[in-house]
This record gives structure tokens, C-alpha cells and sequence, in this order.
């Protein structure tokens, strides 16, 4: 998802730092309970920029306040989009976990084998 922040464009990129960042914000982890909840949301789009920012070694030094007038500025519906992009990468994750562990399962199953008569 790419957004104009600070006028200039950036690339979003997901990562574990985001998850981070909203823990340190937050308080807690994140739920998927939460995403019900406006501010865990928007806490989750600031997390995104500062993340994207540092993985772009950008200046990452973004007040909360700074987000919200950038939100109050007519980017409000980028709400929206970066849910959607955000669940997108969170189902692509899950899809990966779900394929390893069904190898894995596979790897350790033992394949039945016929026994001879003698």
C-alpha cells in the first residue's frame, strides 16, 4: 500500500516491527478482537508508518499528533484501505503457518506399511 506522508510517497511494508510498535503504544498485543476497535486501528496505521519508515531508514521521528492531523487532512479513508491491506498480509501469513505445518504433519506421519506373510 503506498500513501503520500510528509509529502513524499512510501511504500508500506509488513513486518514484526509493526506489531511491536503497537505493543509499545498500546500496551498489550494485538487481537484480532481489536481491530473492532477505532483506536486499536489507528494505533495499528501510526505503528505501520513508523515501521515502514525505519525498514526505509527514513526519519521515523512521527508524533502521534503529526498522524492524526495527516488523518484529519483528508486521508481518512486510507483507514479503510490499510485494514484491508493489513488483514491481506495477516491472511497471506496465516495461509503460509497453515502450508508448513501441514508438511510438517506430513513429513511425520509414518506411511503405513503392508506386512508380509510368511
Amino acid at each position: 500500500m503506498k500513501i503520500i506522508f510528509r509529502e513524499q510517497e512510501l511504500e508500506l511494508h509488513y513486518s514484526m516491527r509493526i506489531y511491536i510498535i503497537y505493543e509499545n503504544i498500546m500496551g498489550k498485543g494485538l487481537g484480532f478482537e481489536q481491530l473492532q476497535s477505532y483506536t486499536a486501528v489507528i494505533s495499528l496505521f501510526y505503528a505501520a508508518i513508523v515501521a515502514s519508515l525505519q525498514y526505509h531508514k527514513l526519519d521515523s521521528n512521527v508524533t502521534y499528533d503529526e498522524f492524526i492531523d495527516w488523518l484529519d487532512n483528508d486521508s481518512a479513508p486510507k483507514i479503510k484501505e490499510f485494514t484491508e491491506w493489513f488483514m491481506s498480509h495477516v491472511l497471506s501469513q496465516s495461509d503460509k503457518v497453515d502450508e508448513l505445518q501441514e508438511k510438517k504433519l506430513k513429513e511425520n506421519t509414518p506411511k503405513s506399511s503392508k506386512k508380509s506373510k510368511n
